[in-house]
């Protein structure tokens, strides 16, 4: 095998991981379990994982190795999950009423998703030996 098609399997099996553990997610409602509203937490979950995909991948093909991207994913993760439980404790808390709660909660989840996904694709990248 070329290096070509060697640089390819890592990247196909970490999409086809983040796949499956979506899939995995949203079978077990795991979205619902961590505080989604159960009308709209499939709906976050593909989202978010569509919309991680892109940066997941693109760091990816971009460098070749190191931590940042993945740290940085890991900073939006926490991010957004405490913008989603503000939102949550919002939106709750005024019966329904506060938008802009409910909205912090919806988009935080969509971006909860989307960082986990590209925190998944990314993960190998600080696990391979640095190339010469």
């Amino acid at each position: 095998m070329n290096n070509m098609q060697t640089r390819r399997i890592p990247r196909t099996l970490a999409l086809l991981l983040v796949v499956m553990i979506a899939m995995g997610a949203q079978y077990f409602d795991l979205a619902i379990t961590f505080g989604a509203h159960p009308w709209w937490a499939t709906q976050v979950l593909w989202v978010g994982v569509l919309l991680g995909v892109c940066p997941g991948a693109l760091g990816r093909c971009l460098i070749s190795s190191s931590i940042k991207p993945f740290a940085l994913c890991l900073v939006v993760i926490g991010i957004a999950t405490l913008a989603t439980a503000f939102g949550k404790q919002g939106f709750a808390a005024s019966f329904g009423d506060n938008k802009l709660a409910g909205q912090f909660w919806y988009f935080g989840w969509i971006m909860t998703c989307t960082s986990i996904t590209a925190a998944l694709i990314l993960l190998p990248l600080p696990l391979q030996k640095k190339s010469k």
